[in-house]
């Protein structure tokens, strides 16, 4: 299981939610949410806002997210779910 699905899991069941109640919140098929809390796949960018909104945690991470430098390198950018009082953006 991925470090983000880890986390997923812990914050939906911290709001009280089943899968199934989150799926319809974020009215995505309750096998993706799934699939993301037993880390077959991540959840995209506009995924993870929704995720933050519905539970009601911050965002200091993203998905896995190949990121190109000033001088064309390319390196691994990984920032993880945090849950939080409140939704204020991205960490830096």
């Amino acid at each position: 299981m991925s470090k983000v699905g880890l986390m997923l899991r812990k914050a939906r069941k911290a709001k009280g939610l089943s899968q199934s109640e989150l799926s319809y919140e974020l009215r995505t098929p309750q096998q993706v949410i799934s699939s993301w809390e037993n880390g077959r796949n991540d959840p995209n960018i506009a995924s993870l806002e929704k995720i933050a909104a519905a539970l009601d945690i911050e965002l200091p991470w993203t998905a896995l997210d190949d990121e190109v430098t000033e001088d064309g390198d390319s390196r691994d950018t990984r920032r993880y779910l945090t849950p939080g009082p409140s939704r204020t953006g991205y960490a830096a």
